[in-house]
C-alpha cells in the first residue's frame, strides 16, 4: 500500500511530463543543486544531468532527449527523479521527488526523505502546482477497481494529516526563528555593550601610558640637550694652538715615514721576474753575433762571390740581433723611465705634503682670526697642481717613425738627388 506522502495524478504522457519536468525545476525556490534522471524505456530515451536546476534542461543530454521526443507519437513516461543534492533529512538521507507509472492506470509522485518544513513546503507547493495531483476517486475512471475506493480515501485522508503536520512544523519553526531573532539580538547588544566597555578601558589606558612615556621622553631629551651643549661647549674650547700641535705631530710623523724612502727600489721578486727575459734576449743576441761572425769569417776565407745560401744566414742573423737589440734597449729603458717616475714622484709627493700643511694651517689661521671664509681664488691659485702627477713620454725610436711614416704613406717619389714622401689624404 502506498504510503502518506505519494500523490496521485493520471498517467503522464512523455512530451506532457517533460514539459512539466523542465516547469518545475524552474519554479524551485534557490535553485538547488539537483540530479535529474528522465527515462522512458518504451522507446530507449534516457537523460540524466547533475547541477543548478536552472542548467538541467540546458545541459547535452536533456536537449538530446527534447529532440528525440519531438520526433516520437504520444507514448506513456516511464519514470523521472528529482534527488536534491543539498537538502538531507535526519537520518542523513537525500530529498528526493520520484514519478513512476507502473501499471498505466495512475501515475504516482513519491516524495521521500523531506527535511525541515521550511525547506520542503515551497518544493511540495511548486510540485502540487505544475503536476496536479488528485485524488484516486476523481481518476477511478482511468481503470481503478472500486475494492480499492477505501484504500484511496485513506490515502487522501493521510495527504491531509501530512499537510497539517507539516503546516504545524513551519509554524513551529517560524516561531522559533522569531525566539532566535530575539534572543540573538539581545546577544548582540550585550557583547556590544561589552565590546564598548573594555575598548574604553583600553583607550583610557593607552592615553595614560602615551602621557607617561611623552613626559618620560621630554625628560630625556631634555638631559640629552643639556649633553650636547656640554659637548659643544668643550668643542669650542678646543684651543687653536692644540689643533695646530695635533697636525704638526701628525706632518712629523709622515716626514720621518718619507725620509725613508730616499730611493724606489722593487722587491727581489720583481726583479727575479725580468731576469728570464734579460737572459733571453742576451742569449738571442749572442748566438746570433756568433752566427754572423761566422759567416763573415766562411766569406774572408773563401775566394769565391758571395751566394744566396750564405747571404741568407748572414741577413737573418744580422736582423735578428739588431731586432733584440732594439727591444732589449726599449725594455731597459721602459724600466728604468719607471723607476725614475717613481722617484720623481714620491720626490713631489713630500713637497706637496708640506706645501698642503702649511696651505691647512694658512687657512685655519686666516679664518680663527678673520672670522671669515678663505679666498676661494687665492686658495685655488695656492693649491694648483697640488698631488697632480703625470707620466714621462716614452722617446721613439727611428725605426718606430720609419715604420709610421711608411704606413702613413700614399706615394714615394724618387728624383734626382731627392725623396719625396706624400702622405694619405694630401
Amino acid at each position: 500500500m502506498p504510503s502518506n506522502n505519494t500523490l496521485w495524478l493520471a498517467p503522464l504522457e512523455a512530451h506532457s511530463g517533460f514539459g512539466r519536468l523542465e516547469e518545475f525545476l524552474a519554479n524551485l525556490p534557490d535553485d538547488p543543486l539537483v540530479q535529474v534522471v528522465f527515462n522512458m524505456p518504451i522507446a530507449n530515451v534516457s537523460a540524466s544531468h547533475t547541477g543548478p536546476a536552472s542548467t538541467v534542461f540546458a545541459s547535452e543530454q536533456f536537449l538530446n532527449a527534447k529532440k528525440s521526443l519531438g520526433m516520437l507519437p504520444p507514448i506513456p513516461l516511464g519514470s523521472m527523479s528529482v534527488i536534491f543534492r543539498e537538502y538531507r533529512n535526519s537520518g542523513n538521507n537525500r530529498f528526493r521527488i520520484d514519478y513512476s507509472d507502473p501499471d498505466g492506470l495512475e501515475g504516482k509522485l513519491v516524495v521521500q526523505h523531506p527535511p525541515s518544513a521550511r525547506i520542503a513546503l515551497p518544493v511540495v507547493a511548486a510540485l502540487a502546482r505544475v503536476f496536479g495531483p488528485q485524488s484516486r476517486q476523481s481518476i477511478r475512471g482511468l481503470g481503478v477497481s472500486s475494492a480499492e475506493s477505501s484504500t484511496i480515501a485513506a490515502v487522501e485522508q493521510s495527504a491531509l494529516t501530512l499537510e497539517g503536520i507539516l503546516s504545524r512544523q513551519a509554524a513551529f519553526l517560524a516561531e522559533l526563528a522569531v525566539r532566535n531573532e530575539a534572543f540573538l539580538q539581545q546577544r548582540r547588544g550585550a557583547l556590544e555593550d561589552e565590546f564598548t566597555q573594555q575598548r574604553k578601558g583600553l583607550l583610557d589606558k593607552f592615553e595614560n601610558d602615551r602621557t607617561s612615556l611623552t613626559a618620560a621622553i621630554e625628560a630625556r631629551e631634555g638631559k640629552l640637550a643639556e649633553k650636547v651643549a656640554e659637548f659643544k661647549a668643550k668643542v669650542d674650547s678646543f684651543e687653536t694652538r692644540d689643533a695646530r700641535w695635533v697636525r704638526r705631530q701628525l706632518l712629523g710623523k709622515m716626514e720621518s715615514v718619507l725620509s725613508q724612502r730616499e730611493s724606489i727600489k722593487v722587491s727581489t721578486d720583481t726583479e727575479d721576474k725580468r731576469t728570464p727575459i734579460k737572459y733571453i734576449c742576451m742569449a738571442t743576441m749572442a748566438f746570433s753575433a756568433l752566427v754572423a761572425a761566422g759567416e763573415l769569417a766562411v766569406l774572408y776565407h773563401s775566394t769565391s762571390t758571395i751566394g744566396l745560401y750564405q747571404a741568407i744566414p748572414l741577413a737573418s742573423a744580422a736582423i735578428v740581433f739588431g731586432s733584440t737589440a732594439i727591444y732589449f734597449l726599449r725594455w731597459s729603458d721602459r724600466w728604468f723611465k719607471r723607476h725614475a717616475d717613481a722617484e720623481f714622484r714620491d720626490m713631489r709627493f713630500r713637497d706637496d705634503i708640506l706645501r698642503a700643511s702649511w696651505l691647512a694651517e694658512l687657512v685655519f689661521e686666516w679664518e680663527s682670526e678673520k672670522g671669515e671664509s678663505f679666498p676661494a681664488e687665492l686658495l685655488d691659485r695656492l693649491s694648483r697642481d697640488l698631488f697632480s702627477y703625470g707620466e714621462s713620454k716614452l722617446i721613439d725610436h727611428p725605426a718606430d717613425a720609419l715604420s709610421k711614416l711608411m704606413r702613413e704613406a700614399g706615394s714615394i717619389k724618387v728624383g734626382k738627388g731627392s725623396l719625396e714622401v706624400v702622405r694619405r689624404g694630401n
